[in-house]
């Protein structure tokens, strides 16, 4: 569905009165409530995963091969844009044996092209003379990081007797996200058991690149079984031979055996710096708890803090964490090393086929431009309306923001057509103004998008975009007034 698009269209159109959330909260805006998950176990990555490739205890594979693209154009200013997007990911599970152990491969790769981000600098996030004294526009995006993006690429032995040896470049989520082009040895000392050690170079954490100026070792031991998952590390990350980050992790899930209600899940993750001088200090911590009470009432409560990391060395010729490029106007060179808390509380219910929701955010940050912020929403669906097949979502949001007010109405609906084509639509309503300046705009977003199926395996989606900014009214002058965007998305994605 169309739902993730408009609300980022929607928050580039808000950009400019502040309206919408950092970063690590827009994901978790942009989610709906999840339908029930009446069983109580820990979910595989794939279902489908142990069907593929094969006689059974053959080789099995999953993954992707995908190319995006993007072009968005706007009437005020001639900065298109243009990036094209290919994604390659690839699992593989005993394609191999050596001795008596199965050898698996993973890859998770990115490659993006900007073709517009050279075309002066007046498409970058700079203000200069030599870009014509052109204000930047804050409503568009910024000068775009053309990068190879290879998250992970790693082979494993898996079953050297108690052991599983990996090498490569590999992601443990386990262990807060520690990132090693290495080794990794996994020793299971029981059957749910095992303690990981790994070490080598740290990548790049910009431009993902291999580079000899960092590196990383770090252990965690972790416990895993159909109700349960739970991990515990502690890394280490150098720069130049000496402490830039250590930090512990921690995160677990556990689906609750309480037979009053139908299924009660709690997990929680968090990562802590221990080299400030207030060790250790919480930059991520989060725990989640979600009960059903039956088949169709759920009631659920995040609690989160976020704070930025504090690395040593990597800024000590700044003096601090330095803003991204095209941040750098609205934040300047260092960024506050506050913390940003979070309390969300929802409730679902389901009649029928249709679905209703609402959750209540309370936030506070201890950042720039500290306070408080209150958002609700509501919001039904319903995946077969009236029988005919017609899938339709509605949400309203409310927002009480730090410096901003804003609204948002978003409605959408859709249509599988047999099994080769899907058409949805969706439109978007927000107005918002601040409150510290006299700054307002109304943002309405149409959407319009169609997927191809040619085979299981292959599909093609086409989405347009409309977003058109009226009532617009701020202090720059220079990008006051109507605004219109046009964004055309392209998707073309083979499973392998």
């Amino acid at each position: 569905m169309s739902a993730r698009r408009t609300a980022i269209a929607v928050g580039l159109g808000a950009c400019a009165l502040g309206i919408g959330a950092p970063a690590a909260q827009a994901q978790q805006d942009d989610a709906a409530v999840p339908e029930p998950a009446l069983t109580a176990v820990v979910p595989a990555a794939n279902p489908d995963f142990a069907e593929r490739g094969g006689q059974p205890g053959g080789a099995r594979y999953d993954g992707r091969l995908s190319l995006r693209d993007v072009f968005s154009v706007d009437s005020q200013t001639d900065n298109d844009i243009h990036i094209l997007f290919a994604d390659a990911d690839f699992r593989g599970l005993d394609m191999a044996r050596v001795a008596d152990a199965k050898l698996n491969v993973r890859l998770e790769s990115r490659f993006l092209l900007d073709f517009t981000q050279d075309e002066g600098l007046a498409n970058t996030s700079l203000f200069t003379d030599e870009a014509g004294a052109r204000q930047r526009n804050e409503r568009r995006f910024g000068e775009t990081q053309t990068v190879a993006d290879v998250r992970s690429a790693f082979a494993e032995l898996e079953g050297l007797g108690r052991f599983d040896l990996s090498a490569g470049r590999i992601w443990f989520f386990e262990s807060g996200g520690a990132w090693v082009d290495g080794l990794a040895a996994t020793f299971h000392f029981a059957d749910q058991w095992g303690a990981t050690l790994f070490g080598g170079l740290q990548p790049d954490p910009y431009s993902y690149g291999l580079t000899a100026a960092r590196q990383t070792a770090g252990t965690f031991v972790a416990f895993e079984d159909r109700t349960a998952s739970w991990s515990l590390g502690y890394t280490l990350d150098l720069l130049d031979g000496g402490i830039d980050r250590h930090f512990v992790s921690s995160r677990g899930h556990w689906a609750v055996p309480w037979t009053a209600v139908r299924g009660f899940f709690l997990s929680y993750y968090l990562t802590a710096d221990l080299q400030t001088e207030a060790s250790p200090q919480l930059t991520t911590a989060f725990a989640n708890s979600s009960l059903w009470v039956n088949d169709t009432l759920n009631f659920g409560l995040n609690v989160a803090r976020f704070s930025n990391i504090q690395y040593v060395r990597s800024h000590a010729e700044t003096g601090g964490n330095f803003a991204e490029p095209n941040q750098r106007s609205l934040l300047g060179l260092d960024t506050n090393l506050g913390t940003y808390d979070q309390v969300r509380f929802s409730t679902a219910e389901r009649f029928g086929g249709v679905y209703l929701y609402q959750q209540i955010d309370l936030r506070r940050r201890d950042t720039i431009a500290p306070g408080d912020a209150t958002y609700y929403s509501v919001g039904v669906r319903d995946s077969d309306l009236l029988e005919t097949g017609v899938f339709w979502h509605a949400r309203l949001t409310v927002r009480n923001n730090f410096q901003s007010d804003s609204s948002e109405l978003f409605v959408e609906v859709a249509r599988q057509f047999g099994s080769t084509f899907e058409l949805d639509g969706s439109v978007a309503f927000l107005t918002g103004r601040s409150q510290v300046a006299p700054q307002t705009q109304d943002v309405l977003v149409y959407d319009l998008r169609g997927v191809y199926n040619f085979s299981p395996a292959l599909y093609f989606a086409l989405d347009y975009e409309l977003s058109q900014e009226t009532n617009v009214v701020q202090e720059e002058l220079e990008t006051s007034g109507d605004l219109l965007v046009h964004t055309v998305f392209t998707r073309l994605t083979w499973r392998l």
